[in-house]
């Protein structure tokens, strides 16, 4: 139950921003025509979620260090964000709390056999019964 909580507030959260950005694209306020019966235009979701990325290493946020173009680019046309939290400090828990919505623990993450992280040929991983906000994001098209 707290998975699916989490992960609608997470969902929802992204559905704000990206209604948002979607409203407020650089195209121009929209025409809209009370006659027309075309389905609202569905927004593309690229999370880039990244190993030991500091705040000031990418170009659109103030690094003068490092050349990151295609980042710059896709966050002038887009959106980024300024404050994001991870749950917790190393790869493997912290990339199934951003798919699930959910603290590590509660989703068998918190440790494997004594290592805090899944390595290559590892048997075990996110149990394909969790609900993830790609297959949320699926269903609704």
């Amino acid at each position: 139950m707290f998975s699916r909580c989490a992960l609608s507030v997470t969902i929802a959260m992204f559905s704000v921003q990206i209604v948002s950005a979607v409203n407020n694209s650089s195209t121009g306020p929209k025409q809209v025509d009370e006659h027309e019966d075309t389905p609202p235009r569905t927004p593309n979701v690229i999370v880039i979620f990244c190993d030991d990325l500091g705040y000031g290493d990418l170009g659109c946020y103030g690094s003068q260090k490092h050349r990151t173009p295609n980042l710059d680019t896709a966050a002038a046309s887009g959106m980024k964000f300024t404050s994001f939290y991870s749950a917790a400090p190393v790869c493997t828990p912290s990339r199934a709390a951003l798919l699930t919505g959910c603290y590590p623990p509660r989703i068998s993450f918190g440790e494997f056999n004594g290592e805090v992280v899944l390595f290559p040929g590892d048997s075990i991983g996110l149990n394909p019964d969790e609900t993830t906000i790609a297959g949320t994001l699926k269903q609704v098209g």
